[in-house]
């Protein structure tokens, strides 16, 4: 696990850079605030079950999971809208 002060407060831009920076591995959970994850799931998010890219356009409440699937060779090639959201979890 590693953790980073430098996406307190920055954006979707930033979070892709981080990704393509620090991911390895086949996968990768980010973890942060608004309104910067919910920016970087709608970045990355090309397509997605319909359900969850309804729950997803109704905001990115505080709790909130965005799973997004990619078949991107590597994390530093990943793309703005290269994924599929598969899922979006929200607390009740």
């Amino acid at each position: 696990m590693r953790t980073s002060s430098a996406l307190y407060g920055a954006t979707a831009q930033t979070y892709l850079q981080t990704i393509h920076a620090e991911g390895a591995g086949d996968r990768l959970m980010l973890v942060g605030h608004n309104p910067a994850m919910e920016d970087t799931a709608r970045l990355l998010t090309g397509e997605g079950a319909e359900e969850a890219i309804a729950r997803l356009l109704g905001g990115f409440k505080p709790g909130a999971v965005a799973v997004i699937d990619f078949d991107a060779a590597s994390w530093s090639a990943l793309r703005p809208k290269a994924g599929r959201l598969a899922e979006f979890l929200v607390p009740e």
